[in-house]
C-alpha cells in the first residue's frame, strides 16, 4: 500500500517574484528589501520624498512603503513656481506649486463709497477698497459744555462745536480765569459756563 502525500503545486501570481520580505524593484528587475523601493508613476521610478502631480491632479509624495501618499486636489489649484494671476482685484503668486492669494475685499464700482464707521469711509479704486483709518473720537453726553483753550464748547448730536473765539484768557490773582468775547466784554470763566448752561435749558 502506498501512501501518497498531496503537495500543493505553486502558482505564479503577478508581481511575487521575490522571495518572502522582498519585493521586484522594476528599475533594476531585482528583488530588495520595501524600505528600498522606489514609487513608480508613468513608467518612472521615483525616490522617498519625490513630490509629482499626476493626471486627476492629485499632488503625490512617495513614503517609504513603496505607495504614493496623495491629496486629491482641483486642477485649477495647481500651477507653476512664480506664475502670478489676477482673481478679481486679488493678486495670486504660485509657491510650492499652490496658489498663495491676498484676501482684500473687491468692490464693484469704481468711485463707490461705503461709511466703514461715523468717522471713516471707503471708495473703490482699481476694484480695491480705499478705507481711512482715523480714530474715531468718543461721542460727548448731549447739551454738555466744555472749555477748549478760551473757546467755549457744547456738545450737539454727539459732537463738539466750539466757538471761534480767539480771546485771550486770563488768570487772576485768586487763581479764576477771566475772558474777553468778541463784543469786548469780560466774563469769569466760571460764570460764563453757568449762564450757557441756562441758555440751554430754555
Amino acid at each position: 500500500m502506498h501512501i501518497f502525500e498531496i503537495i500543493p503545486i505553486p502558482v505564479c501570481e503577478e508581481g511575487c517574484e521575490c522571495e518572502e520580505g522582498f519585493v521586484l524593484d522594476l528599475a533594476s528587475q531585482s528583488c530588495i528589501r520595501p524600505d528600498e523601493c522606489s514609487c513608480y508613476f508613468n513608467g518612472r521610478g521615483h525616490e522617498e520624498g519625490s513630490v509629482t502631480v499626476q493626471d486627476d491632479c492629485k499632488r503625490c509624495v512617495c513614503n517609504s512603503d513603496e505607495f504614493w501618499d496623495c491629496t486629491q486636489e482641483k486642477c485649477d489649484d495647481l500651477c507653476n513656481e512664480n506664475e502670478v494671476k489676477k482673481v478679481d482685484c486679488n493678486t495670486c503668486r504660485c509657491k510650492g506649486a499652490r496658489w498663495e492669494c491676498t484676501q482684500q475685499e473687491c468692490c464693484p464700482t469704481e468711485g463707490e463709497s461705503k461709511k466703514v464707521d461715523d468717522c471713516n469711509k471707503c471708495i473703490c479704486t482699481n476694484g480695491i477698497w480705499a478705507c481711512t483709518k482715523k480714530e474715531c473720537a468718543e461721542k460727548c453726553i448731549e447739551k454738555s459744555i466744555k472749555e477748549d483753550g478760551c473757546r467755549i464748547c457744547i456738545c450737539e448730536k454727539g459732537e463738539w462745536k466750539c466757538n471761534e473765539d480767539n480771546c485771550l484768557a486770563q488768570t487772576c490773582e485768586n487763581g479764576g480765569q477771566v475772558i474777553q468775547t468778541q463784543n469786548g466784554k469780560w466774563y469769569f470763566l466760571f460764570y460764563l459756563f453757568i449762564y450757557l448752561f441756562q441758555l440751554m435749558r430754555t
